[in-house]
């Protein structure tokens, strides 16, 4: 079991972000999570999943005192209007990614330490993976060429914009072996919403939901539909003895229907089957949205 220690995240400080830009930005952030996910499995003997959490906005200065001092960051310019925005992680989140590349994964997460300049190529090369990967999941059609700046040890120091001024914070959770990390992405607000609309028009709400500008590059995003057999809680002792051939019973009655979700949400309910040669689940009902 993983000791990861998740730090809270206070909400009472952050916004939502206005319809369509939100959902534009989790279009982005979506295509963005998929193809770190691939150039990761290029790179490095493991394979890891990526999530995201839907953007909030709130004033720099916040977003600043935020920041341990153990953070670690790192400048990436976005060609839309010479857009300047800053990616900042914890050191120990960045070093667990670093050992996984080096075939030398942790089973928990290493304590914050100064990385050695071997560690500190890795972690760039980690970074730049990620900066390309921003630009190829740029919903248009064509990538974006986003450029990524040095390492910077004190982004707390840091200015893309003024205290006062609002960014757009994207988190991206990173699940490997030692648990998960977090890259916080902060855009500055206002530049970020007009340098979109110079590329894709007035990202403007229309009666049928979606903006025909964004409609069809949202309709091709894949999206993970999970189905959840059950859970079940044991105790630990029990966990660590169990072996081929041994049988969990699950909370989950056999009368009761199946969970589905997308993207992490509860979806629908139904029930499993077999389509020819494969596993199938037929939708019984739709879960209200939250």
């Amino acid at each position: 079991m993983s000791d990861t220690i998740v730090k809270p995240y206070d909400f009472r400080k952050a916004g939502t972000v206005e319809e369509p830009l939100a959902r534009y930005l989790h279009l982005w952030g979506t295509k963005v999570a998929g193809m770190f996910r691939e150039r990761w499995s290029h790179i490095a003997p493991s394979q890891i999943q990526v999530s995201i959490e839907r953007c909030v906005t709130q004033p720099f200065k916040v977003l600043v005192e935020e920041m341990g001092e153990t953070s670690i960051g790192a400048i990436i310019n976005v060609p839309l209007g010479q857009l300047s925005t800053m990616l900042v992680t914890e050191t120990s989140d960045l070093l667990a990614l670093v050992l996984e590349l080096l075939a030398d994964p942790q089973t928990s997460r290493p304590a914050p330490r100064p990385l050695t300049s071997v560690e500190m190529n890795l972690a760039q090369m980690i970074l730049e993976e990620f900066t390309l990967s921003l630009g190829e999941g740029w919903p248009q059609k064509d990538s974006l060429n986003c450029s990524f700046q040095a390492l910077d040890p004190h982004p707390h120091h840091n200015r893309i914009v003024g205290g006062n001024d609002f960014v757009i914070v994207q988190m991206f959770h990173i699940d490997a072996a030692a648990g998960r990390s977090t890259f916080s992405w902060a855009i500055p607000r206002d530049s970020l919403s007009r340098s979109i609309e110079t590329f894709t028009g007035p990202l403007t709400v229309k009666r049928e939901g979606v903006n025909a500008n964004i409609r069809e590059p949202l309709m091709s995003v894949p999206v993970e539909v999970a189905v959840q057999l059950g859970t079940a809680k044991i105790p630990m002792t029990e966990l660590s003895s169990l072996t081929p051939g041994d049988i969990i019973v699950l909370e989950q009655s056999i009368d009761d229907p199946l969970t589905v979700t997308v993207d992490g949400l509860p979806r629908y309910m139904g029930w499993p089957g077999r389509v020819a040669d494969h596993q199938a689940f037929l939708i019984q009902s739709l879960l209200p949205r939250k």
